[in-house]
């Protein structure tokens, strides 16, 4: 994300998250470091960014989901059955991710009325998905069933 704010995709960057030391600051680029509540952070974004090389069901997609912010993703893991049809997905290697990275940002901030309405889909999806206590109560019930086939 730090090469696609340098070739010049909009915005102020907001990084969140441990192990920034040692990334560069100061311009457009925020080090913010570990948020315990990212939730004001999501309300207040034009985006979530999500470069990882990795996810299987990234949370912080999932809260951003939630709060309606919208997302622009790797096609990873477990990313496309969160996001795909409402946000933004791209292709690429590490080395060739970073323009269709910063062409989706670019995309999702020029087209605000196209972006808004993949975010009220995607709050309609998570609207869907298990609170915290129903999750805990299934994996519990789960958990359980396996002690006893024992």
């Amino acid at each position: 994300m730090l090469q696609a704010a340098a070739e010049g995709a909009p915005g102020q960057w907001a990084l969140l998250g441990p192990g920034q030391e040692a990334l560069p600051a100061g311009g457009e680029l925020h080090r913010l470091g570990e948020v315990r509540d990212v939730s004001p952070w999501l309300l207040a974004a034009d985006a979530l960014v999500v470069p990882s090389e990795w996810e299987a069901r990234a949370l912080v997609v999932q809260e951003a989901m939630a709060a309606g912010t919208p997302v622009v993703a790797r096609r990873v893991g477990g990313l496309p059955d969160l996001v795909d049809g409402v946000g933004l997905l791209v292709e690429g290697d590490d080395d060739l991710v970073v323009g269709p990275l910063a062409r989706a940002v670019t995309a999702t901030l020029e087209h605000p009325d196209r972006a808004a309405a993949a975010a009220a889909r995607a709050r309609q999806r998570a609207a869907t998905w298990d609170g915290l206590e129903e999750s805990a109560t299934r994996w519990t019930l789960r958990y359980r069933a396996l002690s006893d086939v024992t």
